[in-house]
């Protein structure tokens, strides 16, 4: 079963946190998992979001991770909250896997190994 856990961002200042509650975690490769700023916001579409998903490259030498953040901005009109624009960021990046084992016994395995430091 996939894991997720909230994301708690810290102010430079000390002063406040945002924390982007789990909403969806991902059900497998280039399905993002999903997180919402419910502290702000009227309702759901007025919040800030978070999106992240990973996958493998084509040689499965590294995970290629595809991330989106959307802030909408808002105003008050006639005491109703109103989004105005919403502002999009998204980023990718790509980081290999750390490998202690050779490919070649890698494939042999049909099980996982697990390595524990010490």
């Amino acid at each position: 079963m996939p894991q997720i856990a909230n994301i708690t961002v810290k102010a430079a200042n000390g002063t406040t946190d945002v924390v982007y509650t789990a909403m969806t975690p991902s059900s497998g490769d280039t399905t993002p998992a999903f997180w919402r700023a419910e502290g702000s916001g009227a309702s759901a579409s007025l919040r800030a979001t978070f999106q992240l998903s990973s996958k493998w490259n084509g040689p499965k030498t590294a995970r290629r991770v595809t991330g989106a953040f959307q802030y909408p901005q808002t105003a008050t009109v006639d005491g109703v909250e109103r989004s105005l624009t919403a502002f999009l960021s998204s980023f990718r990046s790509s980081s290999r896997r750390l490998s202690l084992i050779p490919s070649s016994l890698r494939r042999s395995r049909k099980r996982p190994i697990l390595l524990s430091r010490r």
